[in-house]
């Protein structure tokens, strides 16, 4: 499991909540990329829901 910013509902940034995310079972021609840190796009956070 991973975790992943998730938005359900429109509203201010608390609607962003940090959820437990099941990784899917990859996929014929698909590769996995490992990562320790992201970050959010600017843009992405004025645009929820």
């Amino acid at each position: 499991m991973n975790k992943a910013q998730v938005i359900h509902e429109m509203g201010s940034a608390d609607v962003m909540q940090l959820e437990e995310w099941r990784v899917p079972d990859l996929k014929k021609g698909e590769v996995r990329i490992c990562h320790t840190a992201i970050g959010v796009n600017f843009a992405d956070t004025c645009h929820r829901g």
